[in-house]
């Protein structure tokens, strides 16, 4: 604990991995940040640690959004292409396929910005942004197939979708 009551950090840490981070998301037991990059195809893993680099994983296009499944095991990522896709990471440290992507997913819309993963862990939602007003695709994530596409209702010019959030007991989901 930090008994200084100034409001300055006592344990900063700089870290330089070439780019702006545009995302990130931490695992369940806190010891990893994945985190996509702007301008960047790729997923980096990063130690909470020291903050060190532990692997670049490539995604093949411009990744966005970041999400961890709740169990932490796998990662999803928003790849702004077109289509768009969901690139699913393996990242349980256990498992013969850690850091590797396991599939991809292609949406039928273009440009997928966003994602939102629901508290029960059973599913994810990836937010394309065309055709406007753009689409939520749930993706099962034990099957790792889309299972549902939502098309919300948006207003003003030239809405975009780019973030969801749910509520703690998952009842409502926000775009």
């Amino acid at each position: 604990t930090d008994a200084d009551t100034d409001a300055t950090p006592q344990d900063t840490l700089a870290v330089d991995h070439s780019a702006v981070f545009a995302d990130l998301d931490v695992t369940p037991d806190g010891s990893r940040l994945y985190v996509t990059r702007t301008f960047e195809s790729d997923l980096i893993a990063v130690s909470t640690t020291d903050l060190s680099l532990i692997t670049e994983i490539a995604v093949g296009g411009p990744a966005e959004a970041v999400r961890l499944s709740t169990d932490g095991t796998l990662a999803l990522v928003a790849v702004n292409s077109s289509p768009g896709q969901v690139v699913v990471v393996d990242t349980d440290p256990s498992s013969s396929t850690y850091h590797t992507v396991l599939t991809a997913i292609t949406l039928s819309e273009n440009g997928a910005l966003g994602l939102g993963v629901h508290p029960d862990g059973t599913q994810a939602f990836a937010l394309s942004q065309r055709p406007e007003p753009g689409t939520a695709s749930a993706i099962d994530l034990s099957s790792l197939t889309i299972t549902q596409r939502i098309t919300p209702t948006a207003t003003g010019s030239g809405p975009i979708l780019r973030d969801m959030v749910f509520s703690p007991d998952g009842s409502r989901g926000y775009i």
